[in-house]
């Protein structure tokens, strides 16, 4: 189980002077303010925390179907950000997210992957192998968001199983009365891939990562998903003191 979101940091809900003075604390806890205000880049952390709760929510979604978002107990906790090889910033965090009949507490282990233009943030079930997820972040084209995101989780997904576009499709998996999840199907059959789809502004992400054996179209061959890096075909090459 995992979610994802992604934010486009000039789209312009998400410039600061569009914000609404309340906005923060309806939806950021406390705690989480005050690490936004001390931060290096506070747009981006403003974000990666808005980011989790949207990613930690569709995980519970998957956990619990009548899950409930309220982001103000959604209390997302980041440490510093660092570099990647790529030349994004990345930082890793912990959620606890109560959900189920029983409102059991779960941990949520977080990364959020940040440039100058985006960030991409990624919810996985704490102690999961991060090495299993395949990501991508790429820019919206003319196209629709909802069918551009489809098209790049298939590339992806198909380059990585070495499989052609054509036998991959994306349907929905019902949760009952309360919704239904995306799922990645091989010749028309569901397999066993948590599969999170997400979009805003400029740009598209997904996240996926295989549960458990997968048969190839029949051929009952293991099939790993390796991590393919983030970012996907963005360039990041300017960085400012603030962002």
């Amino acid at each position: 189980m995992l979610g994802n979101d992604v934010i486009d940091l000039f789209d312009v809900d998400a410039r600061p002077e569009t914000f609404h003075r309340r906005f923060d604390p309806r939806v950021f806890a406390a705690e989480e303010r005050r690490a936004i205000a001390t931060d290096d880049r506070p747009q981006a952390l403003r974000w990666a925390h808005w980011g989790a709760k949207e990613a930690a929510y569709k995980l519970a979604r998957q956990l619990d179907p009548k899950f409930v978002f309220s982001p103000a107990r959604l209390v997302a906790r980041f440490e510093p950000a660092s570099r990647t090889p790529e030349g994004s910033c990345e930082r890793r965090g912990r959620l606890e997210l109560a959900s189920g009949p029983a409102g059991r507490v779960q941990s949520i282990d977080l990364k959020s992957f940040e440039t100058r233009e985006w960030v991409h943030v990624v919810a996985l079930m704490a102690g999961f192998d991060w090495g299993a997820v395949l990501m991508a972040v790429a820019p919206l084209s003319s196209e629709d968001a909802s069918l551009a995101v489809r098209r790049l989780a298939l590339r992806e997904i198909g380059r990585e199983l070495g499989l052609a576009a054509g036998p991959l499709s994306i349907g929905r998996l019902s949760i009952g009365r309360e919704g239904r999840i995306p799922t990645v199907e091989i010749d028309g059959r569901p397999t066993d891939f948590a599969l999170s789809l997400s979009h805003h502004g400029r740009f598209v992400a997904f996240a996926t990562v295989p549960r458990g054996r997968l048969g190839a179209r029949g051929q009952g061959v293991r099939q790993t998903a390796g991590a393919v890096g983030c970012p996907v075909g963005a360039a990041d090459t300017a960085w400012p003191t603030k962002w």
